[in-house]
């Protein structure tokens, strides 16, 4: 213990010595760069007037590549003039087609800002609005403008060709269309090399001397950084480096003996791309600095290590008696309280900061003490819970199966044990699929559950344990620790199923009933008919002196008008409960409707039927003649309404078709055809328009009740559905009928 506090002194002068030394040396070390400084402002002064001219040479020469741009851009726009015809273009019949009207590139930008087609195959899918906020700002006002824009030259940001890019974005249009022009080739093609070597490659080197060794300037985009006057020069420096002369516009980074040095230029209003910045790069040899810098450090090192030495021997003596002893009391009061002795406490009688730390360890004993009781009776009462929740669980009627990541049963509760037979002891830690083969059908609902963490329920399922049952059954995920599991609940609905069977017995044998009571009292009705009428006949034929011809085919004429309306009724009857197998084919639903309404003219003669079909055929599959038995039945009750209406109005009667008019299941591509009937009569009583689709439900005193049941059990075999709403306004029905158009 105490040789370490004496190295630790030791080792704190020592360090201390150091700092200042390096103090020391980094003051030397600024003033010199102080004067590399105030060199490179004088290099950047001097290289921005540079620029200045080279600016105007460039600016002239763009001019001459807007030129040619803009007439490429027109063709381009004219040979691809949408997307499907850039869809269909391949890059190397869009390189074939650059090379044809004078241009290096061309790119197809879409709504969002990105690539989607263009002859670098490279570029393809790269997004333009994460090179930077001003040029996204750059591009999304192009869009639609119908000008030719020219962004000048820049640097290609996957290639790093220097190029002159342009712009044009028809009117209102969400496509964008790019060229681009190789800038340096054409200046050299166009011009002269001497030219070409100035602009890109020897404008700088008049400025170089003993400490400075290259001037480059560089466009960042993208994360990205290209040299503008050296083609194809990669920035070499990281993203960081990028983001922080970004967003600092000046920063230099050491390597070695060497200094590189960036700074933001201060103009740019022709120079390159006006959407973008340009940076300079000063690289400077320092390894004079270093030199000087070692130098200055060593010295000063040399100096303080003796300083060191002496104070050193000079305090070793009173630390040894201040800290060693108290130290060591310490040390064997934390040894007790890793041996579980949190009842000892350390006795320190110092005013400074070791009797505050013996204090803290003192108080950190009671306070294990305290919590380590605490967690007993914790742990006491989870265990309390645990067996609570079992308990609950095992008391469950439903089957709980809990199954691992291999399927392997974790837990079978007691609903478990009832439903299969099979003891917890036997199930656990087993295959579920072979434990019980019955439910193998739903193995894969069981993976899908645990891949997409969402539960998966079936209902009325029919499963064979010792008997068939029915069953519905639930499957949840579930996650602990790396288990990944689920678990599966299983309900024994046998015993419901069996009642609610028993129930349907009970209403259908009730619907017979009603459908008896009223077919007797209809039969009835027309039975008395006939009575009374052959009756009257026979008493004709006794009483009178003459047979009267007239009479006699009165009486035959209403005995035959019972019998019609007795087949009638029959015919109905069978129509509802017994019918014909139905034909299925493609019929036109319009068609079905111009000729109910035709069918019934006779009732619609001071009635105004107002039909809005869709052109074309409206196909669906059905039974042509029992699709159009609905209709004319729902129109000539319509009629029969209207007429029996006490208001004073001119009868009407709407018909409406037209493709879907509700929310279709998500994944229903077939859609369905809506037909509307309605009409102003005086409506349908609300006391009966919940249940006029059942059987002997009339709206008229002389009605058999059959005509709307026969309707909606048509509907139903055609897979739609019919709904129907009325109020004083009069009565309207909504046919849905499944489409065959597709």
């Amino acid at each position: 213990m105490k040789k370490r506090l004496f190295l630790l002194i030791f080792s704190t002068i020592f360090v201390t010595a150091i700092t200042i030394s390096f103090v020391i040396g980094s003051f030397s070390r600024n003033f010199v760069r102080g004067v590399f400084r105030e060199n490179k402002e004088e290099k950047i002064s001097r290289i921005e007037s540079q620029l200045e001219h080279y600016q105007s040479i460039l600016h002239s020469v763009e001019k001459e590549m807007n030129g040619i741009g803009e007439a490429a851009l027109f063709k381009l726009y004219k040979k691809y003039p949408g997307t499907a015809s850039i869809n269909r273009a391949s890059v190397s019949e869009l390189k074939r087609f650059a090379t044809q009207i004078g241009v290096g590139e061309v790119y197809f930008i879409d709504k969002d800002g990105s690539i989607f087609n263009s002859s670098l195959q490279s570029d393809v899918g790269l997004d333009l609005t994460g090179v930077s906020p001003s040029f996204s700002k750059y591009i999304d006002e192009i869009y639609g403008k119908g000008e030719v824009v020219s962004q000048g030259v820049n640097v290609s940001i996957n290639e790093g060709k220097i190029n002159h890019y342009m712009y044009y974005s028809p009117p209102g249009s969400s496509i964008i269309y790019e060229i681009s022009i190789d800038a340096s080739a054409y200046i050299k093609n166009k011009y002269n090399f001497e030219l070409y070597e100035f602009l890109f490659r020897d404008m700088f080197k008049s400025f170089y001397g003993n400490y400075l060794h290259s001037v480059d300037l560089y466009s960042f985009a993208g994360g990205k950084g290209r040299s503008l006057i050296n083609e194809g020069k990669i920035f070499y420096g990281s993203k960081e480096l990028i983001s922080k002369i970004i967003n600092r516009g000046e920063s230099v980074v050491e390597e070695g003996d060497i200094l590189r040095v960036y700074k933001r230029l201060s103009f740019n209003e022709f120079f390159f791309n006006s959407s973008s910045r340009i940076y300079i790069e000063l690289v400077y040899d320092i390894s004079s600095l270093r030199t000087y810098s070692f130098s200055v450090f060593r010295l000063s090192l040399i100096s303080i290590i003796l300083i060191t030495v002496i104070m050193f021997f000079l305090s070793s003596r009173r630390l040894n008696a201040l800290f060693v002893d108290r130290i060591n009391n310490i040390l064997d009061g934390v040894r007790r309280i890793k041996n579980g002795t949190f009842t000892a406490p350390i006795d320190d009688s110092g005013k400074d900061e070791l009797n505050n730390i013996a204090s803290a360890i003192n108080d950190m004993a009671a306070t294990i003490t305290k919590r380590t009781d605490d967690l007993g009776r914790t742990n006491e009462q989870l265990h309390e819970v645990t067996l609570y929740m079992n308990s609950i669980i095992e008391s469950m009627p439903s089957a709980l199966i809990t199954l691992d990541n291999d399927d392997r049963i974790l837990h079978w509760n007691r609903g478990a044990v009832n439903f299969t037979g099979i003891s917890t002891e036997k199930a656990r830690g087993n295959n579920l699929w072979e434990l019980l083969p019955f439910i193998g059908r739903f193995k894969q609902a069981c993976q899908d559950v645990r891949v997409s963490r969402n539960l998966a329920a079936f209902s009325g399922e029919s499963v064979t344990v010792d008997k068939p049952r029915v069953v519905n059954l639930v499957i949840l995920p579930f996650r602990e620790s790396e288990v990944s599991g689920i678990i599966i609940r299983i309900d024994d609905i046998t015993e419901i199923e069996k009642k609610e069977a028993q129930l349907k017995r009970a209403r259908k044998a009730e619907m017979l009933g009603t459908m008896a009571g009223g077919l007797a009292h209809d039969f009835n009705n027309i039975i008395s008919g006939i009575v009374s009428t052959a009756s009257f006949m026979n008493y004709s034929l006794d009483n009178s002196n003459g047979v009267n011809p007239g009479e006699i085919s009165e009486g035959l004429d209403m005995i035959k008008k019972s019998g019609l309306k007795a087949s009638g009724l029959v015919k109905k009857l069978l129509s509802f409960s017994n019918r014909d197998l139905a034909v299925f084919e493609q019929t036109d639903i319009s068609a079905l409707i111009r000729d109910a309404v035709e069918l019934s003219g006779h009732m619609l003669a001071d009635i105004e039927v107002n039909l809005k079909l869709p052109e074309g055929e409206a196909l669906a599959m059905a039974d042509r003649s029992q699709l159009e038995q609905v209709f004319l039945n729902l129109i000539v009750n319509a009629a029969e309404a209207i007429s029996s209406s006490q208001v004073e109005r001119k009868g009407l009667i709407e018909i409406l078709l037209e493709k879907g008019g509700r929310d279709l299941p998500k994944g229903d591509l077939q859609g369905e055809w809506h037909v509307v009937i309605s009409d102003n009569g005086p409506g349908i009583s609300q006391d009966i328009l919940g249940s006029v689709f059942d059987p002997f439900v009339s709206t008229k005193e002389s009605g058999s009740g059959l005509g709307l049941a026969i309707v909606n059990t048509i509907i139903t075999e055609h897979e739609g559905f019919i709904e129907v709403s009325s109020g004083r306004n009069g009565t309207r029905f909504d046919i849905y009928i499944p489409s065959a158009d597709f």
